[in-house]
């Protein structure tokens, strides 16, 4: 990183936060709880603060039951007319856009000869947006394609898509060099790279030994956490081989606990039968208040990000504010992310780590 671009970075890009909000109007555009999703929470942690700074603020979102004030359906023509309209129409002094390829440029639910007229309409009202907004606009990039797998078209409409927002975040230089690797028409000065964690404050106050009483766990196994939306992404299954291969389960557990990614019920199968043959591994499936998600983090030893592949981690960011050990995959995003964190290879290094941390915290 130059020093010209690390200046930059630091004077105009951290949260933002010498911004005046007091009594401006603020659209924050994402998806939001209950949405089972860490990009939401992030969203609504941004939200929280910018009222409490006294903004105006203006929740939008693709998603018909999270927590909003306007709702639009990017699935439907009807839902995109209208998502056209807005941001064609809306007076706009601050935008936020909390950007994930799934939700603003979502798959059809079933293959359709006008596919590509969606996406060009998606991308149109992404442009729009960055337009209309008195600063240039916002964009927060969470999660993106990039590489060579990305499709001259799609290089295309998001090139177009983002080319009016005066500022694009990320939360490593690992993604931020990627993303403008790909997407060439994109102006480097315009990209920043921000904390994860900007936003985030503790919602659970005890102790470690508080959070075990709440959760009704042993006060003295070590607890390796699994923590997040279940998918195979993730690679749980990887822990939970792992740890089953060094047979901790007299002193130690892992704790696999999230919501489950209602669509792939095969991975929920292939995890809860290796879980059967895994002493000491247990599950915890179902959605978590910011309280109850912050609970057993606190009430963690270890936190293992075994992801095969991610853009960034909330999980790891927040299990930060609480200061818990890390055993993250061998990915750049994540080793940028969390220098201090213990990295592994593969499932036999990762066992031999479980094997060291349940040692020295036993």
């Amino acid at each position: 990183m130059t020093a010209e671009y690390s200046s930059f970075k630091t004077s105009a890009s951290e949260d933002h936060g010498s911004e005046a909000l007091s009594g401006r109007t603020v659209h924050i555009v994402s998806s939001f709880p209950p949405e089972k999703c860490g990009v939401g929470g992030y969203a609504a942690l941004q939200r929280d603060l910018f009222t409490k700074k006294g903004a105006s603020v203006t929740a939008v979102t693709m998603h018909p039951e999270a927590t909003a004030d306007i709702h639009f359906d990017f699935y439907s023509f009807q839902g995109l007319a209208r998502w056209l309209w807005f941001c064609a129409t809306v007076n706009l002094e601050l935008v936020y856009v909390h950007f994930v390829d799934g939700y603003f440029f979502p798959s059809p639910p079933k293959k359709s000869p006008f596919h590509l007229f969606f996406r060009i309409l998606q991308a149109i009202g992404l442009w729009l947006l960055g337009r209309q907004a008195g600063c240039g606009g916002h964009m927060v990039v969470h999660e993106i394609r990039t590489g060579s797998s990305v499709s001259s078209t799609w290089k295309l409409l998001r090139n177009f898509a983002f080319s009016s927002f005066r500022v694009i975040e990320f939360h490593t230089e690992v993604n931020r060099r990627s993303f403008l690797e790909t997407y060439t028409l994109i102006k480097p000065e315009r990209t920043f790279v921000v904390s994860g964690a900007r936003y985030f404050i503790k919602h659970f106050d005890g102790t470690r030994k508080d959070a075990r009483i709440r959760l009704g766990l042993s006060p003295q196994e070590c607890l390796f956490l699994c923590l997040g939306l279940v998918a195979p992404a993730k690679g749980f299954d990887r822990a939970i081989r792992a740890f089953r291969s060094v047979d901790l389960s007299a002193t130690a557990s892992l704790r696999i606990v999230g919501s489950i990614d209602a669509v792939d019920t095969a991975y929920l199968q292939e995890l809860e039968s290796e879980a059967e043959k895994s002493p000491g591994t247990h599950f915890h499936f179902g959605y978590l208040s910011e309280e109850d998600f912050d609970c057993w983090l606190q009430a963690a030893d270890v936190v293992i990000l075994p992801y095969l592949s991610i853009f960034s981690s909330g999980v790891g960011a927040r299990a930060s504010l609480y200061a818990k050990a890390l055993i993250i995959s061998d990915l750049p995003s994540l080793k940028e992310d969390f220098p201090n964190a213990a990295v592994f290879q593969d499932e036999a290094h990762l066992a031999k780590l479980f094997q060291e941390f349940a040692a020295n915290l036993s």
